[in-house]
């Protein structure tokens, strides 16, 4: 059943529109706590646009999905006891 639906999937993957986005990418994230979004906006082209909320926008996305993730990385350090 499962290697039926399998080769179903590949059989048909051209049937389904490829996604294509244009630039520039806009990534806008919500963090739980203040600090976090505080130490991401330390990040060149990061501004932090609410309390708990950073944004950025870049011409190439593999760049914009590194940031995605230096900015993951730098909230998942950033727990603070009083502020979040």
């Amino acid at each position: 059943m499962i290697r039926e639906a399998a080769a179903d999937a590949v059989t048909n993957a051209t049937s389904f529109p490829v996604v294509r986005l244009d630039p520039p990418y806009t990534w806008e994230v919500s963090v739980v706590g203040v600090s976090g979004a505080q130490r991401a906006s330390f990040i060149p082209c990061v501004e932090r646009v609410a309390d708990r909320t950073v944004q950025w926008t870049l011409d190439d996305y593999k760049a914009s999905y590194r940031l995605f993730q230096a900015v993951a990385a730098l909230v998942n350090i950033s727990s603070d006891a009083t502020f979040g």
